[in-house]
């Protein structure tokens, strides 16, 4: 499980439809989450299906100078992530 694989995982789902609540193709697309829990999954990790806020609660915060590819990066307001992506490095997700 390397953070390689992880970003090559990620690439395999551009272009792919946005569906809120969606985790695979047969329901059409995928959200945020969805593509977060198939990477990951794809990539040897056992997760369950999540929101983003529940993903934000499994592992710690670092601060942004530490971040490398294949990090998962939480967006939202008040202590709550409402959009989870991964980092792909030099500044991108």
């Amino acid at each position: 499980m390397s953070r390689e694989t992880i970003i090559e995982n990620c690439k395999k789902y551009l272009g792919k439809p946005y569906v809120w609540g969606g985790e695979s193709m047969e329901e059409g697309g995928y959200d945020c989450s969805g593509y977060a829990y198939n990477v990951l999954r794809d990539s040897g990790f056992k997760v369950n299906r999540l929101t983003a806020n529940d993903y934000r609660k499994l592992g710690k915060q670092i601060d942004k100078s530490k971040r490398q590819p294949g990090d998962l990066l939480f967006f939202g307001k008040n202590g709550r992530a409402t959009h989870i992506a991964f980092y792909a490095g030099d500044g991108g997700m």
